[in-house]
């Protein structure tokens, strides 16, 4: 440690006796830290930002006039949008229901919500999840005979067979319509 330091001494008296060059990146030694004072810059007072966000906020907040089953409604821009953007849902357009998909995770309407409670339902191997917690929002907490199942799982059947034919005839119309789609 001692030698690093004496070594250091020694670089450090050599450095002072040395003449200092001033050039390109050396400044001279008198101005090299001092205090300049600064360009007057032109720039615009915070308050016209203020004020031009403030005109584009009330502008995208104003009503829209949209045709609403045939009658003439005033609604939010961005509420007007999702109603152009469900009827081409309804159409089976594939892109539209990305879009919502997108527009509902932004807004956080595919997150869970998170239970005050807790607790723990054992759900049969046979009844699937989704349809156990249906089963649960209508009938309350197990348990449950069979005869209260069956109409479940019936349903339950119908609209899986449903579900299958829409998204077969949504790849179809989108195939057909030149979508790369798997």
């Amino acid at each position: 440690m001692e030698s690093d330091e004496a070594e250091s001494a020694k670089r450090r008296m050599h450095d002072e006796r040395r003449p200092y060059q001033v050039g390109y990146g050396k400044p001279p030694k008198a101005t090299q830290f001092g205090v300049r004072p600064q360009p007057q810059r032109r720039t615009r007072p915070k308050s016209v930002y203020s004020r031009q966000s403030s005109k584009l906020t009330k502008f995208l907040d104003q009503p829209v006039e949209v045709k609403l089953n045939g009658r003439i409604a005033k609604l939010h821009p961005h509420e007007a949008t999702l109603h152009g953007l469900f009827v081409r849902i309804i159409n089976g357009q594939l892109r539209p229901i990305k879009q919502f998909l997108r527009e509902c995770q932004r807004a956080e309407l595919l997150e869970a919500e998170v239970l005050q409670e807790s607790s723990v339902i054992h759900v049969p191997k046979n009844v699937p999840m989704d349809l156990a917690g249906y089963i649960l929002l209508r009938e309350g907490p197990p348990p449950r005979d069979e005869g209260t199942l069956r109409p479940y799982f019936a349903e339950y059947e119908r609209d899986l067979a449903l579900l299958k034919l829409l998204k077969e005839e949504a790849l179809l119309k989108a195939r057909a319509g030149g979508e790369n789609v798997y």
